[in-house]
């Protein structure tokens, strides 16, 4: 096959992979925003940002997603989501500027939530618990991001729980 990463129809297939996500320690981290997806939350059918964040810790870069609904409920988080990046003014009202996000980069405060898998077991994953407001009169300006170097690992699972709140 000349291509390793694209598989044909028949192709033998043998790596079941280990399920395995890097769970970060609580603490703050500076990640950079590398994905942003436009969903619908599955409690609400209320539009919902799907967002990935990178981060590197100990030499591995690691994905950490998040969902951010948007409803007047869940409005403090995405005002805190766009402080952080440099793009909110605190207290001065603010148009969402999505086309903006990919690219920027921010601090976050993250913890490791434990939950019930589907198949009844444990699981872990990390989420953000507070995004830090950046420092005044900084705007991190997005850049076209290169693909990462390094293997990615993921701290929690894409289909977590996506109702916006903590």
């Amino acid at each position: 096959m000349p291509n390793n990463d694209i598989l044909d129809w028949n192709d033998r297939i043998e790596d079941d992979g280990s399920g395995e996500f890097t769970i970060l320690p609580p603490g703050e981290y500076a990640f950079k925003v590398t994905g942003f997806e436009k969903q619908h939350s599955n409690n609400s059918q209320a539009p919902m940002a799907k967002v990935t964040l990178e981060v590197e810790h100990d030499g591995e870069l690691v994905n950490v997603f998040d969902y951010l609904v948007l409803t007047k409920k869940a409005e403090w988080k995405l005002c805190s989501f766009f402080r952080c990046l440099g793009l909110k003014k605190h207290g001065e009202p603010f148009v969402m500027q999505w086309n903006r996000v990919v690219g920027a980069t921010g601090r976050a405060k993250l913890h490791v939530e434990k939950y019930t898998k589907k198949d009844g077991s444990t699981g872990e994953s990390n989420k953000v618990k507070q995004y830090l407001d950046a420092p005044a009169g900084r705007a991190s300006a997005p850049s076209a991001a290169p693909p990462p170097s390094k293997p990615v690992a993921y701290a929690n699972h894409p289909d977590e729980d996506d109702d916006g709140l903590i």
